[in-house]
């Protein structure tokens, strides 16, 4: 399906022609072709001012179309698809003109210019013949295509500058919401890590509470001092009171447990401060 079609304008002299009906397959050919038929038809009709002081005449081969750019010109090749070129100028189409001229006239030495692609006779050796033409035509359209080709590198790379700042933008945006996710996801894990040490604070003063109670109910209230007078002198427990030592095996089983939360908790201290560690550079 052929796109939308587009417009440019086209300049001869002073007067600037809007050209319609462009698709992507149109050539410059083409443009001048259109262009001299309009002029053709304004001739035919002498209400009609002719574009360029009724200057153009000839054949369509002895017309090209000259592209300026800030101080620098270029004729076209022929084949050139001049809608393509167009698209390819982007924002700096407001810059570009199209303008028509003959061939064999000369582009003007003010400003710089960018490679030209005409064909240029010899005036000096006339009678080389038509072979030396031929060659001499064929170099000259393979400098045009090298020309529309570096001009289309040179636009691609104008291109690719514009969209590296917004690369860069794109790119600290996306670190930056990475190490917010990661602060966030930390500061979680840190808070989580706090609420389980302060459960297994409360656990472990219940089973020392615990212990307490029991190493009480068997050797009575003041089965601590007893311990330390019995380490002390070395003699035999009171009668009727079992050594601290017996019921050492019957609260095993808490001691163990008290040991497992003690080591539970370290190692979550452990873990809180490599957290914070990997805080810290953020």
């Amino acid at each position: 399906m052929e796109p939308e079609e587009r417009k440019i304008s086209v300049w001869i002299c002073q007067e600037e022609k809007l050209i319609s009906g462009l698709s992507r397959r149109t050539t410059c050919s083409d443009v001048v072709r259109v262009l001299l038929e309009d002029s053709h038809h304004r001739r035919q009709r002498p209400a009609l001012p002719e574009p360029g002081g009724g200057m153009l005449s000839g054949p369509p081969h002895s017309y090209c179309i000259v592209e300026k750019w800030r101080g620098f010109e270029r004729i076209l090749p022929n084949k050139t698809k001049i809608l393509r070129l167009w698209v390819a100028w982007g924002d700096e189409q407001e810059n570009v003109r199209f303008v028509l001229v003959r061939s064999e006239a000369s582009l003007p030495n003010a400003g710089p210019r960018s490679a030209e692609a005409r064909v240029v006779l010899s005036k000096e050796r006339p009678g080389h013949g038509l072979g030396a033409a031929r060659a001499s035509l064929a170099l000259t359209q393979e400098r045009q295509r090298r020309v529309v080709r570096k001009a289309f590198r040179k636009l691609a790379k104008i291109n690719k500058k514009r969209q590296q700042p917004l690369a860069r933008e794109s790119s600290a945006a996306e670190r930056m919401e990475t190490l917010v996710h990661l602060v966030l996801s930390q500061d979680h894990t840190i808070r989580q890590q706090i609420q389980r040490l302060r459960e297994l604070d409360r656990e472990i003063d219940r089973y020392e509470a615990k212990i307490h109670l029991d190493r009480m109910k068997r050797h009575g209230a003041n089965y601590v001092q007893d311990t330390y007078l019995v380490g002390a002198g070395g003699g035999e427990p009171e009668p009727g009171r079992e050594p601290c030592g017996a019921a050492q095996p019957a609260a095993g089983r808490p001691e163990e447990d008290y040991a497992r939360k003690c080591e539970e908790v370290l190692q979550l201290q452990e873990q809180r401060a490599q957290q914070e560690e990997l805080l810290e550079p953020l």
